[in-house]
């Protein structure tokens, strides 16, 4: 679950920071195979943490858009730390 916590706490800071989060959701055309190519995950174990995420109430899918419910409990499980996104 982490990877993938990470992938969406990373998204919503680069899509931040060209002002395309609004109310902390963003666009996300992404299938569930790109999410489980992103990450790294096998097909079958990204869309079961696909599913745990918004069971857990972090995260909610609205058609092809994604909100981000909870961000500090999201960044906890991902360890996200978006200094790295400044280092350049």
């Amino acid at each position: 679950m982490a990877r993938l916590a990470h992938l969406f706490c990373e998204l919503a800071a680069r899509l931040q920071m060209v002002g395309l989060v609004e109310n902390g959701r963003f666009e996300l055309p992404l299938t569930q195979s790109d999410f489980a190519d992103a990450c790294g995950l096998s097909i079958v174990h990204a869309n079961r943490m696909l599913m745990e995420l918004p069971r857990r109430e972090l995260i909610e899918f609205q058609h092809r858009h994604v909100r981000i419910l909870h961000p500090h409990a999201l960044k906890e499980i991902a360890e996200f730390d978006p200094a790295y996104l400044h280092a350049l």
